[in-house]
């Protein structure tokens, strides 16, 4: 008999926590061991990539902003709805993906298990206490927290002195890298001796695209053999195309716009990730999967993927001059580079798989089961 699980995203546009669900997903289904329905907006790709290994239900407002805690009518709206679905379908597990998702905990009927996945490393922004006190309530009615890096657990723990340490348990992402694998292998480099830096993600302020870009142009004043490639959409796109057209490097910058990942990174030499904060990037275990070198911040939970010097370099957020000088030190040295893909490989295969993150997920929806039969 197949056990029903209730996935809740209630996330309106697509992004890592979505990734995250589509191999979540996948990987349930591949078991035979469920029964998948997911609520969420309507976002095309996501939808598209869970519609043959899930049921979908959408949520009350399907465009726009799909739910906030400011709208809370829609949001106790929502919570009536799900209650319903839960009674109607015999839903034996809820797994709540992301904050908004996670504070509907309250709501939500006793009678089934629920799990919730934490993506962010802290409480932060504004509203502070107001965040703490749902985040309290919410934990005081879910079975399991699951977070995607050790980091995010230390500082949750530290916030609220221990008290729900046994909830809580550490589930770092994988991937399905077979794709970007086979491409890796398979894809040929032309033999010139061009450098192509790449950065992948949502063109957002806090991905530090000006400071690579202006970090780019420094470099190039010494070296002409450099390329910027910048894959992704978004707020920021239109100020980082003047960014480029000011210093006059439209010839050395592509702006390719959103891309698969699997049909852009092997084009990279280096994988650049400059941002202000993270959580557990997808994308360096992508470019893991690749073989890339990587430079990336000291934030969230990069410093559990990327061992410096060994498989990457770390470098402080905003800081151009490290910037600077470890793309230096890849752009000249091939050998390094080359080194440090191997490296990466090796570690993503060790521990950032799909099969791996999945098998461990399941693990636990099985412990929550038993303890509720």
């Amino acid at each position: 008999m197949h056990q029903k699980i209730l996935i809740v995203n209630f996330t309106d546009c697509y992004g890592g926590g979505e990734v995250y669900l589509e191999l979540l997903i996948k990987g349930l289904a591949s078991s035979g061991e469920f029964d998948i329905t997911t609520v969420s907006p309507d976002i095309k790709r996501f939808v598209d990539n869970i519609k043959d290994d899930s049921k979908l239900v959408y949520g009350v407002n399907r465009s726009g902003k799909f739910i906030s805690l400011r709208n809370l009518s829609n949001y106790l709206k929502q919570a009536i709805l799900i209650n319903k679905f839960i009674k109607v379908n015999n839903i034996d597990i809820i797994f709540l993906n992301g904050k908004e998702s996670f504070y509907l905990a309250p709501l939500l009927t006793a009678k089934v298990k629920k799990i919730a996945v934490n993506h962010v490393v802290g409480i932060s922004g504004s509203g502070i206490f107001l965040k703490k006190l749902l985040t309290a309530k919410s934990l005081d009615k879910v079975d399991k927290l699951i977070f995607v890096s050790q980091k995010a657990k230390l500082n949750f723990e530290e916030m609220f002195a221990q008290k729900y340490c046994n909830k809580i348990t550490v589930i770092k992402n994988g991937i399905n890298g077979h794709t970007i694998e086979k491409k890796s292998n398979s894809s040929f480099r032309s033999e010139s001796n061009t450098v192509n830096l790449m950065i992948i993600g949502r063109l957002q302020n806090i991905k530090g695209h000006k400071e690579l870009i202006d970090v780019f142009y420094e470099l190039l004043k010494k070296y002409k053999n450099i390329k910027l490639i910048i894959a992704g959409e978004g707020e920021e796109k239109e100020r980082i195309q003047h960014q480029v057209e000011r210093f006059n490097i439209s010839d050395k910058v592509d702006l390719k716009g959103y891309i698969p990942v699997e049909d852009v990174i092997c084009e990279s030499d280096i994988v650049i990730l400059p941002s202000y904060t993270e959580s557990f990037p997808l994308v360096l275990l992508e470019a893991m999967a690749a073989g890339k070198a990587i430079i990336s911040t000291l934030v969230g939970g990069v410093p559990e993927i990327i061992e410096d010097g060994k498989n990457g370099f770390l470098i402080e957020p905003i800081n151009k001059k490290q910037l600077y000088d470890k793309l230096e030190i890849l752009i000249i040295d091939k050998e390094l580079r080359e080194k440090m893909g191997q490296n990466g490989y090796a570690l993503y295969k060790e521990k950032y798989t799909a099969e791996i993150f999945v098998k461990k997920t399941i693990s636990v929806i099985d412990d929550l089961l038993k303890e509720s039969r």
